[in-house]
């Protein structure tokens, strides 16, 4: 083997084969846009052999280091924050940067990788056939790449044969995966309100047979990886800020008094507040996924089973209608009815139904109080009813015999049972008079009884008024 140094990397020579790990992006950055070569070195220059063997495998021998860095938490706290997508999903960004590489780097296979601490995990793969990506697309033990080395020295890497040199020709992804010609680059989060930054994963490109990459092949990775980068820490921020924003709402709906409720189109819950919680009994993980009418509206009152379709909330839901009411119950996990009063809205999508929201409070006491103030207002009235019965039946029962009494007084005065003297005459008239106030006061209570009633009885007539 032959081995060289130089002022931008290190060099690793057998034969044809070349592995190149700058100090730092920098010095890369400046090496393949100076003068001076940075990938390839012709045989008659390259020089210091002896030195460059002693220290030359730092990149790719330091298993210690290397472990290191790829178990460190905070760089793993970073990838989870990137979200990787899942089997189904893919990000548009990453994939067009994949078929860049392979198109600019005319490379059969080009990965957009995260490393975590034991895999590479694919995030977009371009390769020439559907079954090439089905390959490439695998997550891998680490043994299988070259990718953990560029992460572990955070400098881009080349292997232009690794069935040539000693350290790379004996590797399972030159053996097993067939691996010749071999070019990564690392990618970064960087956290703009700081200067943290981690590596993360590589882009990569490789080939079955030996590639020659030059300055300029591994400048343009560099570049498409930097676009990378920048989709990383744009993904990063963008999904900090949603947190902060479901944060934010989870505090809201923590702090509402009423209940809140979200569904689905399909009248299934999505979400739960503490106040739902706290009224209905359930936890918001139970109601979630369940239907909102199986779950909390599936009986009336009596225990009668209330079918959906006469539901006010699924047809309102249905026709995309807002709903507000105070006449419907809502079932506690243990089953008591409880009336609500509830106010529900559609969330409306491209003119469509997406959910509901809606929003209810147990208005049990509010129930009992309109129940015992009818109670007492009846009873008032049957009071009163009572009240002008009594007063209905006295006035007749007094009138006739005050009547007689006047009646009586009269026949005296008159005579008619024998002389009658002054003062005789004088007694008599006291009791017509006292008789006719009674009469009169009688009259009076009845009349107010009337028009407590709404029994009174006008008589209208022409009134002359003075000048």
């Amino acid at each position: 083997m032959t081995r060289s140094s130089h002022d931008d990397g290190d060099i690793l020579h057998e034969g044809t084969s070349e592995v190149w790990a700058p100090n730092s992006r920098s010095e890369f950055r400046q090496a393949v846009s100076g003068n001076r070569t940075g990938v390839m070195l012709e045989p008659e220059r390259r020089r210091g052999v002896e030195r460059g063997a002693e220290r030359g495998w730092n990149v790719l021998g330091n298993i210690e280091r290397r472990h290191t860095v790829l178990s460190d938490p905070e760089r793993l706290s970073a990838i989870q924050a990137i979200q990787l997508p899942d089997e189904s999903g893919s990000v548009p960004a990453f994939e067009r940067a994949a078929r860049l590489a392979a198109r600019a780097l005319h490379a059969p296979v080009a990965q957009i990788n995260f490393v975590t601490e034991d895999a590479l995990v694919p995030v977009a793969v371009f390769a020439r056939s559907p079954e090439e990506v089905g390959k490439w697309s695998k997550p891998i033990e680490l043994s299988c790449s070259f990718c953990q080395q560029v992460v572990a020295s955070g400098q881009p890497l080349v292997v232009s044969d690794t069935r040539k040199h000693p350290r790379t020709r004996a590797s399972q992804a030159a053996t097993e995966r067939g691996i010749a010609g071999y070019m990564a680059v690392p990618v970064f989060l960087t956290r703009r309100q700081s200067s943290a930054r981690w590596v993360v994963g590589s882009v990569c490109v490789v080939d079955a047979v030996p590639r020659l990459w030059d300055d300029e092949d591994v400048a343009t990775l560099v570049d498409i990886a930097a676009g990378v980068t920048d989709e990383i820490a744009a993904r990063v921020e963008s999904r900090s800020a949603q947190k902060a924003a479901e944060r934010q709402m989870a505090r809201l709906l923590a702090a509402a008094g009423e209940g809140i409720i979200g569904t689905d189109a399909a009248g299934v819950m999505t979400f739960a507040n503490a106040a739902a919680e706290r009224l209905l009994g359930w936890t918001s993980e139970e109601l979630v996924g369940r239907c909102q009418h199986d779950a909390i509206h599936y009986a009336r009152p009596d225990g009668v089973p209330y079918p959906t379709e006469q539901c006010p909330l699924h047809l309102a839901r249905s026709e995309g209608k807002s709903l507000r009411s105070a006449d419907e119950y809502f079932l506690r996990k243990d089953g008591v009815a409880i009336p609500i009063e509830f106010t529900m809205m559609p969330v409306i999508e491209d003119g469509r139904v997406a959910g509901t929201v809606l929003t209810f409070q147990d208005i049990s006491e509010r129930k009992r109080s309109a129940a015992a103030e009818r109670i007492a207002r009846e009873s008032a009235e049957r009071a009163n009813r009572a009240k002008g019965e009594f007063l209905a039946l006295m006035s007749h029962e007094l009138r006739t015999p005050l009547n007689a009494i006047g009646g009586y007084a009269d026949l005296l005065d008159m005579g008619l049972r024998g002389p009658v003297t002054e003062a005789q005459r004088v007694d008599l008239a006291r009791i017509r008079r006292s008789q006719q106030q009674l009469l009169s006061l009688i009259n009076d209570i009845l009349n107010f009884s009337k028009l407590e009633a709404g029994h009174v009885h006008y008589d209208m007539t022409d009134v002359a008024l003075r000048a």
